[in-house]
């Protein structure tokens, strides 16, 4: 949890969704289960998807909202 003054957007993306919160990009990676439906490497960079037919139908929110 930084402030936004903490943050380096070249390094760490910002996403700003439409009801006007921002998250760092892997914020919104972790909380959306990203590692759920790709594989993920060594190096935090997805590689493949997942077998995608084991998941739960849910649309994530704001985590503020």
């Amino acid at each position: 949890m930084k402030s936004y003054n903490e943050i380096d957007i070249e390094e760490t993306p910002i996403i700003i969704l439409g009801c006007g919160h921002f998250f760092t990009a892997e914020t919104l990676d972790s909380h959306m289960g990203m590692g759920d439906i790709y594989i993920i490497d060594g190096y935090g960079e997805f590689t493949e998807l997942r077998d995608t037919a084991q998941l739960v139908c849910s649309i994530p929110c704001c985590l503020d909202c």
